[in-house]
């Protein structure tokens, strides 16, 4: 719903940064709303909880797909759906719930100096890494696309080229 109402009368071109900073942000937001009362912050416990809340936000808005594509397929055509719930359910781990593992480590690193959740300079940084990771991964087809009809006039290529920019962003948040 934020998103529909912040960035309805947003140009295209700056939707997809919106969304990952919408989206990173609430994620983050959950996280440290839930973690607010513990007593003690360790990394690798703030990863994991990242991770579940990332997972969360993954079905939540998975579902919305697969009814989205629900609302617009005929009676006999439901390929569409399970399309739309097989592929997000196999990117999931690399995507939201990797964002947020990260951004949440994050947190709790710089929680466990000061026994207190804050946002400190570190936090900021993997913010703004998750939010470009968010923003490639959700620009991806599309700025593919259009940039090997214009170089090659093959828009075949820019699903490849797509998939590759998935795959990267993916590896970089993996490393």
């Amino acid at each position: 719903l934020v998103e529909t109402i912040v960035l309805n009368h947003i140009p295209g071109i700056l939707w997809y940064p919106g969304v990952g900073v919408i989206e990173e942000t609430i994620k983050i937001a959950i996280v440290w709303w839930l973690a607010r009362k513990l007593t003690a912050y360790y990394r690798r416990d703030g990863m994991v909880l990242g991770a579940c809340v990332g997972f969360g936000f993954a079905a939540f808005e998975t579902s919305g797909y697969a009814f989205t594509a629900l609302i617009q397929a005929n009676d006999e055509q439901l390929l569409p759906v399970v399309e739309t719930l097989l592929v997000r359910g196999l990117l999931t781990p690399v995507g939201h719930g990797l964002w947020t593992a990260l951004l949440a480590g994050a947190l709790f690193a710089a929680a466990s100096k000061t026994g207190k959740l804050h946002i400190s300079l570190s936090v900021v940084g993997w913010w703004c890494v998750v939010v470009v990771m968010h923003w490639i991964w959700d620009a991806s087809t599309g700025f593919a696309v259009v940039f090997t009809q214009l170089t090659t006039g093959q828009p075949v290529l820019g699903h490849v080229l797509g998939l590759s920019l998935i795959a990267t962003v993916t590896f970089a948040g993996l490393l």
